[in-house]
C-alpha cells in the first residue's frame, strides 16, 4: 500500500479525504481512508471519486478490476471475514458499478492466505501470499476463486527480501530478490495459470559497481539496498525490457538484455514525500527515454507526451501510466505544430484521437490546417479547409467530445468537435484569461 503525497492528493480529487492507494488499475485508483477504512474509486485525471458502499464484516483485502477496452464499468472484490459454525472463515463479495450493489460469490472458505497488494490481469484479480507459498486468483466473469503454488522460491525467516508482483503489457511477473545476493530470477505466469516459468535472469553486478551506495552493512554482512518499483515490457518482443529500481537517493532504469543502466531521477529533500509521484510517473514506457519528455495533456487516464530530440524533432506519444503501455503517434511531415490535443472517453469508446493544428503555406500566406489521428484506423485525416485566424495557443482541454483551446490573443475560445470534425469559436468573457475543467463544466478565468 502506498501513502499519498500532498502533491498527488491535490491532483486526485476535491475534498480529498483518503490516505492510501490500495491499487491502480488501467487509469483508476482504489483508495482507502486509513482512519475509518472507507474505500473510494478515483480517477486522477478527471478528479472524480466514488465512495464504495461499506460492508459490515471485517475486511481482509480489497481489489479493483477495470478494463476500459471491455466495459466502462468496474468491479471491486472484497475478501472479508465471516463466522460459520463458530469457525472463522473468509467470504468473497463483488461490487459492480453497473448495478451499484454487492453480491456474494461462492461459499465461505478457510484458506489462510494473504489478500493484500492485488494485481488485475487476464480478467482476474491476482494475489501472492506473503510467505511466497501460494498464489490465488479470482476470475471476474466466472466469479470463481482458485489457488495454486507460487514460484519455487526458498524463503528463510532471517533473510531480507524485496519483492515485486505486477503486470506489464499483458504479462504477469513475480520477483523475490534476496538482498544479500545480487542475482535473482524474474518469473512469468502462463495465461492458462498452469505454471510459473523463468522469463529473465538478473545480475546486478554492473549496477552495484556503478552505484556502490547500494551496499550496506547488516549484522556484519553486506546487503544491497534496492527496491524493484516496476518491470516494463514493450508491445513488441524486440523492445528491450527493463527494471525500475529505487536505490539510495535515486531511481534507476536497468535494461535486462544489455545490462546497462541510467539514472531516471535523483531525489532531493525528503525522498519519501516524492516517491509516490515518481512511482506513478515512472510507469511510462517510452522508447528512447530522455529527460526531455514533457506531458502535453492528460485526458481520462491517458497522457499525451512529447519527446524533444532536437530542433524540429518532436515525437508524440499517448501513454497509460498505469498499464505502462505507450504508443508513438505517426509523424506528420509538417514540423511547425501550433497545437496538439488528445481526446479519449472510455465510456464511449476504447479508442482515442489526437488533433493537430499545424502551419501550411497557401499562396505565400501563413495558414493553418487541422488533422486528426484515430487509434482505430491508425492513420491521420485532413479536416476542413486551411484557415488564417485566430492563432491557437496554450494547452488543450478535452470536454463535451471536443478539444478546446484559447487563441493566442485570449480573445476567443476555439473548440474542435471530434464527431463532426468541425472547428468553431466563440468569444471569451474577457480579453485575457485561461480555462480549466472542473467536474463536467468548463470554467474560464478573466484578468482585469
Amino acid at each position: 500500500m502506498l501513502r499519498i503525497s500532498p502533491i498527488l492528493k491535490h491532483r486526485l480529487a476535491e475534498n480529498f479525504s483518503f490516505d492510501d492507494i490500495v491499487q491502480s488499475c488501467n487509469g483508476l485508483f482504489l483508495c482507502q481512508n486509513f482512519k475509518d477504512r472507507k474505500y473510494y474509486v478515483c480517477n486522477p485525471t478527471t478528479k472524480h471519486s466514488f465512495r464504495i458502499p461499506p460492508l459490515d464484516e471485517p475486511i481482509m483485502g480489497m481489489a479493483l478490476a477495470f478494463d476500459p477496452a471491455k466495459s466502462p464499468n468496474y468491479h471491486v472484490v472484497c475478501v472479508n471475514q465471516c463466522r460459520m459454525n463458530c469457525d472463522l472463515m473468509l467470504q468473497i463479495q463483488i461490487y459492480s458499478s453497473e448495478t451499484s450493489s454487492w453480491k456474494m460469490c461462492g461459499d465461505p472458505f478457510s484458506a489462510h492466505a494473504y489478500y493484500g497488494r492485488p494485481v488485475y490481469w487476464n480478467g482476474s484479480i491476482n494475489w501472492i501470499d506473503i510467505s511466497f507459498a501460494y498464489f490465488s486468483y479470482f476470475n471476474i466473469d466466472r466469479q470463481v476463486l482458485r489457488r495454486t503454488l507460487a514460484p519455487p522460491i526458498h524463503v528463510s525467516g532471517s533473510t531480507r527480501y524485496t519483492y515485486y508482483f505486477g503486470e506489464s503489457c499483458d504479462h504477469l511477473h513475480f520477483i523475490a530478490a534476496c538482498q544479500y545476493e545480487i542475482q535473482f530470477d524474474v518469473y512469468e505466469m502462463k495465461r492458462d495459470y498452469s505454471e510459473w516459468f523463468v522469463k529473465y535472469k538478473v545480475d546486478l553486478s554492473l549496477v552495484i559497481a556503478t552505484y556502490p551506495e547500494i551496499i550496506r552493512d547488516h549484522n556484519n554482512r553486506n546487503y544491497h539496498y534496492f527496491t524493484v518499483l516496476s518491470l516494463v515490457r514493450g508491445e513488441e518482443e524486440e523492445e528491450e525490457p527493463f527494471l525500475v529500481l529505487h536505490i539510495p537517493r535515486k531511481v534507476v532504469r536497468y535494461n535486462l538484455v544489455s545490462m546497462t543502466s541510467q539514472v531516471l531521477h535523483e531525489f532531493v529533500g525528503d525522498a519519501s514525500e516524492t516517491k509516490i509521484c515518481y512511482d506513478v510517473l515512472l510507469r511510462l514506457t517510452i522508447e528512447d527515454f530522455s529527460l526531455d519528455i514533457r506531458v502535453v495533456q492528460s485526458c481520462n487516464g491517458l497522457l499525451l507526451c512529447r519527446n524533444i530530440k532536437g530542433p524540429g524533432e518532436w515525437k508524440y506519444y499517448v501513454c497509460n501510466p498505469t498499464t505502462k503501455h505507450s504508443f508513438r503517434i505517426p509523424q506528420l511531415d509538417e514540423n511547425i505544430k501550433r497545437g496538439m490535443g488528445l481526446a479519449f472517453d472510455p465510456a464511449k469508446s476504447p479508442h482515442f484521437h489526437v488533433v493537430c493544428v499545424h502551419e501550411c503555406p497557401k499562396n505565400g500566406d501563413l495558414s493553418f490546417r487541422i488533422q486528426i489521428y484515430s487509434s482505430k484506423t491508425g492513420s491521420w485525416k485532413i479536416c476542413g479547409n486551411p484557415f488564417s485566424r485566430p492563432l491557437i495557443s496554450g494547452p488543450a482541454v478535452y470536454w463535451n467530445w471536443s478539444v478546446h483551446w484559447i487563441s493566442i490573443s485570449s480573445a476567443v475560445f476555439m473548440y474542435f468537435n471530434i464527431d463532426r470534425q468541425v472547428l468553431d469559436k466563440m468569444p471569451l468573457p474577457g480579453r485575457r484569461g485561461s480555462f480549466i475543467i472542473s467536474g463536467n463544466r468548463v470554467i474560464t478565468f478573466t484578468l482585469s
